[in-house]
């Protein structure tokens, strides 16, 4: 108790403690399913790799107590097989506040690579962090030089909530996952630091120069307490200006007196932005096509005439200034709007805060509030030039920190987007390819896997891909073992398979594609390596669907991959979840979707996307008696045992429908 605690590695199956009340603790690894204690009342803990997980049963609890600093390399609490994650509480601060780091990581269950693990098969173990960093010091999941880990924290991959991935800065308390992740920042005293790093002078800052007409309506906007819609001509430089109070509107329209050095073609000039930020991405040069706002409106009146769908292409950007919507419609001239309350510290919070609330389902409403806010920005300024053209179908060309948002769960305070529109996200305009063709008598390739040897399994599966490719479509399938990379390859191009289903795990990870993937029987293929399938050779590879994806959220780089995935993959559309739901909600999704797909009447893949989010919405895909209702034609489903006996659920929320989104052509 009195003296220094220094060991080599400890194997313990029944726990091992130490506590040293004047001392400090350095150890080598600990591996004890039955828990870890580590106390140092004076002094640091310094340690290699802390694994309690249990393969039979639950995960040991790893408790770490310290008044110095605690190192690890990581801590591994899983339980892998009927039982709970371990808890993990890390207490920097007994007597007085000090600092945590995980240096190291390792690929979890679920595919994560983490430096915290509690997943579990069952559920995942609690992880509570004190640290002294005071508001000063961040507390950064995805770096652990001075305060923080390598690699990611969680608790599982069921919702987003349960994961906060890298990398994340957080200097004040932060709490998620209905408090069961807790990084809570304490008073404390500067850390022993690292040697530090020379910085060099500052350049003097550049001030920019404000437009005076946009920041007098901005000020006026301030004032009066109201919302200010900025509209430009882009054609003269004109500014048409409203505050929008509740229930009234003021406007004013004033001639620009300014120089105007507008682009001739501000589409032109955006779309190749985006296009240039993708090729930067994947590496390579995409393509050499051209576009410009003309081109656009003849393809969206083609798609008219083909489809009987009245589309609109919105392109937003967050600027300095706020937020621009520039909207690109089959007729008349493009409409252009600043709406300056959406600045970026401003937008990127309400994102944030919409996207965590939205994928944890027992909030019941407490996403409504983000989501109100983020319509008010992106739909409410444009809303009347759709209504007076009938618009149905909205493509989005997002920024970065914009294109995770689930655009489907927009709420006016009465509809979600969903209800109203037909959605569809790209990357440009100019890599998405715009040409119709029907899937009515297009076959589908389905392969899956249910059982995995390091990640959970997925038991719908089976059902899922008879459902799709013997019920509800004309197709073949490949399951577990067959589920191989040279099947893949072969099969999908030796048939003429307009669709591509791929029931697995899948991960958009960090800024290298070759970190993201979908995991295969025997191998994991990256996306990297996608475009090696040859699916963009004719005839090109209709739609890839990937039912069980995760997307590491709030990391612009992964929503690059996710929001460029046709791309990547060659296909001319994709559809993919922004966060994993569980089996039996993209089960009731999945199946929605493919019955609405061959209906005579829908003519697009994102308006079956949409009728199948709806039906969901309203309550009429739902889980009974172990069984799956509400999918027409088909009855009702018997689900496997391991979600039979979970009961009855209903799948309303837009937690099990909103992820879901159609990248690339919505045709």
């Amino acid at each position: 108790n009195d003296i220094d605690i220094f060991t080599n590695n400890i194997i313990s199956p029944k726990g091992t403690t130490l506590t040293s009340t004047n001392g400090q603790i350095t150890t080598g690894n600990i591996t004890s399913t039955g828990g870890i204690t580590l106390t140092s009342n004076t002094g640091q803990i310094t340690t290699g790799i802390l694994d309690s997980s249990n393969r039979n049963g639950d995960g040991g609890d790893v408790t770490l107590n310290a008044r110095g600093n605690i190192k690890v390399s990581s801590i591994d609490a899983q339980s892998f097989n009927n039982g709970t994650g371990g808890n993990v509480t890390i207490n920097a601060d007994i007597t007085s506040p000090s600092y945590f780091q995980a240096t190291d990581s390792f690929t979890d269950q679920n595919g994560i690579n983490a430096s915290i693990s509690t997943a579990g098969s069952e559920d995942g173990g609690t992880i509570i962090i004190y640290h002294g960093g005071d508001g000063e010091i961040p507390f950064i999941v995805g770096n652990s030089q001075t305060n923080g880990t390598a690699g990611a924290i969680t608790r599982g991959d069921e919702e987003n909530r349960q994961t906060i991935e890298p990398s994340r800065d957080y200097y004040f308390t932060h709490k998620q996952d209905s408090d069961r992740i807790q990084i809570i920042s304490v008073l404390g005293a500067v850390p022993i630091p690292p040697a530090p790093i020379p910085v060099p002078e500052p350049n003097p800052p550049v001030i920019p120069v404000e437009n005076p007409i946009e920041s007098l309506a901005t000020l006026v906007g301030d004032i009066l307490d109201a919302q200010t819609i900025i509209n430009q001509n882009h054609e003269t430089g004109d500014y048409s200006i409203s505050w929008n109070f509740p229930g009234d509107q003021i406007s004013l329209n004033v001639n620009n007196p300014l120089p105007f050095n507008q682009p001739a073609d501000p589409v032109a000039e955006i779309d190749q932005l985006f296009e240039d930020e993708y090729e930067e991405y994947f590496g390579e040069n995409l393509t050499d096509e051209n576009v410009t706002s003309q081109t656009i409106r003849e393809t969206l009146k083609t798609i008219k005439n083909q489809t009987g769908k009245s589309a609109v292409v919105v392109y937003a950007r967050s600027l300095s200034e706020g937020l621009e919507l520039t909207l690109v419609r089959p007729e008349n001239i493009l409409i252009r709007k600043i709406i300056p309350s959406a600045n970026p510290t401003i937008l990127n919070q309400t994102v944030t805060d919409f996207v965590e609330n939205l994928s944890n389902p027992s909030e019941t409403d407490g996403y409504k509030n983000s989501s109100q806010q983020l319509y008010q920005w992106l739909i409410a300024p444009i809303e009347s030039h759709l209504k007076e053209l009938n618009i149905d179908t909205l493509i989005f060309c997002m920024d970065g920190g914009l294109r995770h948002i689930p655009l489907a769960a927009l709420y006016d305070g009465q509809h979600f987007l969903i209800e109203k529109y037909s959605l569809g996200s790209i990357p440009s305009f100019s890599l998405t390819n715009s040409r119709y063709k029907t899937l009515k008598n297009a076959q589908v390739l389905g392969m899956g896997a249910s059982e995995f040897q390091q990640l959970r399994p997925l038991p719908a599966v089976p059902l899922e891909l008879n459902l799709i490719t013997q019920q509800l479509w004309s197709g073949t399938s490949y399951l577990n073992q067959q589920f191989t990379l040279n099947n893949l390859q072969t099969e999908s191009r030796r048939n003429p398979f307009g669709i591509i289903h791929l029931a697995t795990h899948a991960n958009f990870n960090d800024s290298d594609p070759s970190n993201s993937y979908i995991q295969l029987w025997d191998t994991q293929l990256t996306f990297d390596k996608l475009r090696q399938m040859g699916w963009y050779q004719p005839p090109q590879i209709e739609l890839l669907t990937l039912s069980a994806c995760t997307t590491a959220l709030g990391n612009e780089q992964a929503e690059l991959g996710f929001a460029g995935l046709a791309v990547q993959a060659g296909v001319k559309s994709a559809l993919a979840s922004l966060w994993k739901v569980n089996d039996e909600g993209t089960l009731a999704l999945m199946s929605g979707f493919y019955w609405q797909l061959n209906q005579p009447n829908v003519t697009i893949k994102a308006e079956a996307l949409r009728q199948a989010q709806i039906a969901m919405l309203r309550g009429e895909a739902y889980l009974e008696r172990g069984q799956l209702q509400g999918i027409p034609n088909l009855g009702e489903i018997p689900l496997p045992d391991e979600l039979a006996s979970q009961g009855n659920k209903k799948l309303s929320h837009p937690y099990y429908w909103s992820g879901f989104t159609m990248i690339g052509s919505p045709w």
